[in-house]
């Protein structure tokens, strides 16, 4: 502030703080929604692409840490069964995920 009272100089502005979590999030699950979670937010985490298991809700404190529980996933089984059978036909790309393990291999 000047003698005068009035303010001098630049008008301050803010950012809006992301949260994080508050313990290393591993990359096989799905978190891309909580991203952009502010305080007193939420966002979801989701089991990835060829497993099977309910999200579950992380929420984000005054601290700016998100916390929840991880999801259980379990791997989703490939049934052979439902395959096509056409002669000439080539599968095996069906039989394999996309890290290229084979389906249903009980991970």
């Amino acid at each position: 502030c000047s003698e005068a009272g009035a303010f001098e100089g630049e008008a301050p502005s803010c950012v809006t703080r992301s949260c994080s979590f508050a313990e290393e999030m591993p990359s096989f699950y799905e978190s891309s929604s909580c991203a952009n979670v502010t305080a007193g937010g939420f966002c979801f985490v989701a089991c990835p692409e060829m497993y099977d298991g309910l999200e579950t809700i992380f929420f984000c404190g005054p601290d700016w840490m998100l916390r929840g529980l991880l999801p259980v996933c379990q791997r989703i089984e490939c049934y052979t069964g439902s395959l096509p059978v056409v002669e000439g036909a080539n599968v095996t790309d069906c039989l394999r995920g996309a890290d290229g393990q084979p389906l249903g291999a009980g991970q």
